[in-house]
């Protein structure tokens, strides 16, 4: 469902998005045991997130992004790190301390990043306006 959700986002239908994202967050006290709990609760709140940033809600995009790194991890989130989409679009328009702060999160489950949250983090210190268009692009995978 997460999935369908994130293809919602990408072809603008919003309002679909936010129902599927809003339908797994419901669901998701059912699986708080299942390995794969904290990639749901990430990709979720990325989702929704993503829509609000489209809709022009700076406000609730941060939140969401806050939100998605409050997850405990996975065995993929541990191993080969969140998504950064929603920290792409945020930098775009220039929001920075939410991420700082989600980068902050990460590194509680994120422990192979090979640098890679020291160097962001400094890019975003040092106040250049977006990283690198290869490091979007890989973050965004």
């Amino acid at each position: 469902m997460s999935y369908t959700a994130m293809r919602k986002v990408k072809i603008g239908a919003l309002s679909q998005a936010k129902r599927l994202g809003l339908e797994m967050l419901a669901l998701s006290p059912k699986y708080k045991d299942d390995w794969n709990f904290g990639n749901a609760i990430h990709k979720v709140n990325t989702v929704l997130g993503l829509a609000a940033l489209r809709e022009n809600n700076v406000k609730d995009a941060k939140r969401r992004l806050v939100l998605s790194g409050m997850t405990l991890g996975s065995p993929q989130l541990d191993s080969f790190g969140p998504n950064m989409m929603l920290v792409k679009e945020l930098l775009k328009v220039g929001e920075s301390t939410s991420v700082l702060e989600y980068f902050h999160m990460c590194r509680q489950f994120w422990k192979s990043d090979f640098g890679a949250l020291d160097s962001w983090e400094q890019t975003v210190l040092n106040c250049t306006p977006s990283l690198d268009q290869a490091e979007l692009d890989f973050l965004a995978c």
